[in-house]
């Protein structure tokens, strides 16, 4: 009877052992899993150790239950060794549910970077424009300074009044300076006002979405986390997992198992590669955003001096023309037409310097818009790997 049960046991052992080993043997190796970017987390993210210390305690004490179940004479895997098993899955499964809900809220999705920098160029394109009209503007002033004022200078005698011809000839070329269009008109300054408040409203943007993009990094930091501690749980679920069915299978390779689960893992990756990808994707974006409001920000500085100089202009044009009409006024008096002739040609110099600077400003302002430009555009196309990956 004995001798029967026994052999009815050996032949269900058989069975077992024959079916475990088509599952699952202490020969087949462990799934492919490189834990080296989770071994880089653990050592660069606090929360990722604390978690793989807490795991590693589990692990182990899941390993030595399962170890000291099969090393007792005639029998397997023990109820509380599985039990113990259990627990410790469960309550890696709590850590883990508890730092995927810290950051559930984060987003990925980001369509409109390219739209931004779009509005960028365009933007940077009107203040050329711009920039191209200034410079008109300033050739167009030296000309009516050449063509009007300086004759009048150029008529008036150094020394002793001048002859009713000369003053005739002074005042003609003085009014033609005043009729000449001021290039610096109310037009000018309404586009001026477009192009300094389209720069505004692009550093605005520009800064939102640098905030936006900062707080996906720090999302995806977040995400690559939540990664690490769900790439650790499911090493130590796999491993555990693993030994129970070798354990049932065969007893004696429990306990081996369990020195071997101590040693430090091999090969893995996939789950922690899109995640870098997206925060390198982002990393790129920012860096974009960066150079283009690095750009908008020189840009709008530009602009305020160049107004300041324009001002200077328009305010030392209206000195001229002042002095222009004192002589009008006083067309009849050869001393008080020198007089102002004289006041004239001592701004002139100041003038000409002035309107020499704004030429150099503008000329400035342009190399950095277009020098900016280029930045954003050599960035995009050293990052387009990155940036145009789909998913993005």
């Amino acid at each position: 009877m004995g001798n029967s049960s026994s052999r009815s046991s050996g032949k269900k052992i058989k069975k077992s052992v024959a079916v475990t080993s088509r599952t699952s043997s202490s020969t087949d190796p462990l799934p492919q899993i490189n834990l080296e970017d989770y071994e880089a987390a653990c050592k660069s993210d606090p929360d990722v150790k604390r978690f793989d210390d807490k795991l590693h305690t589990r692990t182990q004490e899941a390993l030595s239950s399962l170890a000291e179940g099969v090393e007792m004479p005639g029998q397997g895997v023990s109820f509380k060794s599985l039990k113990d098993v259990t627990k410790s899955l469960l309550e890696v499964d709590n850590e883990v549910v508890h730092v995927i809900l810290e950051y559930k809220e984060d987003v990925w999705a980001n369509k409109e970077l390219m739209d931004l920098v779009t509005e960028y160029l365009n933007t940077s394109l009107e203040a050329l424009d711009f920039c191209g009209v200034l410079e008109k503007c300033v050739q167009q002033t030296r000309d009516n300074l050449e063509l009007h004022l300086q004759v009048a200078i150029n008529h008036m005698p150094a020394e002793g009044e001048p002859t009713q011809d000369q003053c005739d000839t002074v005042l003609k070329e003085l009014q033609g300076f005043v009729r000449a269009a001021n290039p610096f008109s109310e037009d000018f300054s309404k586009q001026f006002v477009t192009v300094y408040q389209r720069h505004l409203e692009m550093q605005n943007k520009l800064q939102a979405k640098k905030r936006k993009l900062d707080s996906k990094m720090r999302s995806v930091r977040g995400w690559m986390k939540v990664s690490n501690i769900i790439l650790g749980a499911t090493c130590a679920a796999v491993l555990l997992c693993r030994v129970i069915a070798d354990a049932i299978a065969a007893p004696k390779v429990a306990v081996d198992l369990a020195e071997e689960s101590r040693k430090p893992g091999r090969g893995m990756g996939s789950w922690l590669k899109p995640l870098c990808r997206r925060y390198e994707q982002i990393r790129a974006q920012a860096a974009i955003i960066e150079d283009a409001s690095k750009g908008t920000f020189v840009a709008i500085q530009d602009l305020n001096n160049i107004k300041a100089s324009v001002e200077r202009l328009k305010n030392d044009t209206s000195a001229i023309t002042r002095n222009i009409r004192f002589g009008e006024d006083r067309r009849h008096d050869p001393y008080s037409l020198q007089v102002a002739v004289e006041a004239i040609r001592r701004k002139q110099s100041a003038f000409i310097d002035q309107l020499e600077d704004l030429r150099e400003t503008v000329n400035q302002s342009r190399g950095r818009i277009n020098k900016a430009r280029t930045v954003v555009l050599v960035r995009i196309l050293e990052n387009r790997d990155i940036i145009f990956r789909q998913g993005i």
